[in-house]
């Protein structure tokens, strides 16, 4: 079994090390670039820049997102993509609304009246009728309370419609209505793709697609540009995020030291894997052909005419940006790195932190299926499908057993009383996380108020990283074997 230790051991040394490496050599891509970017020319081709945000329950960011994309400098229109489902949704959550309410009226804790309201009050109203629940004689006015807020809860179109009006841009700034009740962010996004092609020369065209969480430079269109004069082959450009944005927002005491861990991981996840791989394929005939990368989907610029080649977002699946970058691969398109990174949001509520893990998942989950209509459906490069396709496979597994072989590193040298081991794991560990926390602090976010607890809390941020894959492939389970079925739910605020 020691043998066994000191392989794994070793391997998660050998991971930790090459994060920090590649933590590093983002980084100095990253400062580069972005400093040659801004005395760059633009390109000798006029685009039309379309950005595309589709919406959800967002009552409680629409307001600062609206902010920010309205007041980018340059030409671009601005389309905020609603759908009939937030319609459809809300009698439902207001069942189930007054199904909660004898627990809720019971809940001492704020975070946890948060927590148990996630999906049916934005955060910061939650919180706000929890102050006030405090004020009513009795269940019955408290219960009248609760139910009345919510059915004066406006629909994100409603807000999305007043900030137009008083902003006076209605001329770049509009928004589609997706009609259907079901449908996920894909089919919001290609309802609103068809409409951009009836007036605009798709070759000619730029759709860029964000989250309602992003948050951009007000320079963004011209830097874009300017990228463009660079690099006037670019069809398919990725900006990457880190997802510090409301790093200083959270609330509690170990639990927010808990949510920044949290934020700091998927930090290091941007520079450590994703910007790494994308680099890979986008510098050398080699790194082109081993690796597949990807798209997210957020951040995303992409021509119209290759979004229409590849057969627009993909509804099939779940998941819609891995299947989506796959399929831009196979069809013989690089993906450009962007140099300046976007800052989102890291979940605000533990419940919507493990739900975004499940969600995420399922996309890796599906690579052969991915793999499977690539090479059988679409006939396209049998090699590269595999290689890419099984690649993120195996990428999938060492997600799904990441919390176990910490566990395991940490488990055997107390269970076999050799403390010297326990000091070589915690040395492997502490470069894997704690190293990298501190040097994403430094670097991208100096104002930062972290202390030693948000050190201390990778330890179970790390150990509870699988759960949200365990999640998912159980929701895989019970669809193979039992037919019950499950869908792609969004990350609340």
């Amino acid at each position: 079994m020691d043998r066994f230790y000191f392989v794994i051991l070793g391997y998660a040394l050998f991971r930790a090390i090459r994060g920090i490496y590649r933590l590093l050599a983002s980084t100095r891509w990253l400062k580069i670039n972005s400093l040659r970017l801004p005395n760059s020319r633009p390109g000798k081709i006029k685009y039309n820049f379309i950005i595309l945000l589709p919406v959800l329950r967002e009552q409680e960011i629409i307001a600062k997102t609206f902010q920010i994309f309205s007041n980018l400098k340059g030409e671009y229109k601005l389309i905020f993509i609603t759908t009939q489902k937030e319609d459809f949704q809300k009698k439902l959550l207001l069942q189930k609304l007054r199904e909660l309410i004898p627990e809720l009226l019971k809940i001492g804790d704020e975070n946890q009246f948060a927590e148990r309201t996630s999906g049916i009050f934005p955060k910061t109203l939650a919180e706000q009728l929890f102050k006030k629940l405090g004020e009513f004689g009795n269940d019955q006015e408290a219960t009248s309370f609760l139910i009345n807020s919510y059915k004066l809860l406006p629909h994100t179109r409603e807000i999305l419609e007043r900030l137009i009006q008083e902003s006076g841009k209605s001329n770049k700034i509009s928004i589609l209505d997706y009609p259907r009740v079901d449908g996920v962010m894909s089919h919001q996004l290609n309802f609103a793709c068809n409409f951009v092609n009836q007036s605009n020369d798709p070759q000619k065209t730029f759709i860029m697609v964000y989250n309602a969480d992003s948050v951009v430079s007000e320079d963004l269109i011209i830097l874009v540009e300017k990228f463009l004069g660079l690099y006037p082959k670019a069809k398919v450009i990725q900006q990457s995020a880190v997802f510090l944005n409301n790093f200083n927002n959270f609330k509690g005491h170990w639990r927010k030291s808990f949510l920044q861990a949290v934020a700091l991981l998927q930090a290091r996840w941007t520079l450590s894997h994703e910007i790494p791989r994308i680099l890979t394929q986008f510098n050398s005939k080699i790194g082109n052909f081993i690796e597949g990368s990807h798209v997210v989907g957020h951040g995303l610029f992409i021509r119209s005419d290759i979004l229409n080649e590849v057969g627009n977002f993909p509804t099939k699946y779940l998941n819609e940006d891995l299947p989506l970058g796959y399929l831009i691969r196979l069809h013989g398109e690089k993906i450009y790195p962007f140099p300046i990174l976007e800052y989102a949001d890291s979940p605000t509520i533990i419940k919507s932190m493990f739900n975004q893990y499940k969600v995420w998942f399922y996309g890796v989950f599906n690579y052969p299926q991915y793999m499977y209509d690539a090479i059988v459906k679409l006939k396209l490069p049998i090699l590269k499908a595999l290689i890419w396709g099984l690649k993120y496979c195996v990428r999938a597994l060492m997600w799904l057993l990441l919390s176990f072989t910490w566990f395991f590193l940490f488990i055997y040298p107390l269970l076999s009383g050799n403390f010297t081991y326990l000091l070589f794991t915690l040395f492997a560990f502490v470069i894997y996380a704690p190293l990298s926390y501190y040097l994403i602090i430094k670097i991208y976010r100096k104002s930062a108020e972290a202390d030693w607890k948000v050190y201390l809390m990778s330890f179970p941020v790390y150990l509870t990283h699988s759960l949200g894959p365990l999640m998912a492939v159980k929701d895989f389970t019970l669809k193979f074997f039992f037919k019950k079925t499950f869908e792609k739910t969004k990350t609340e605020r």
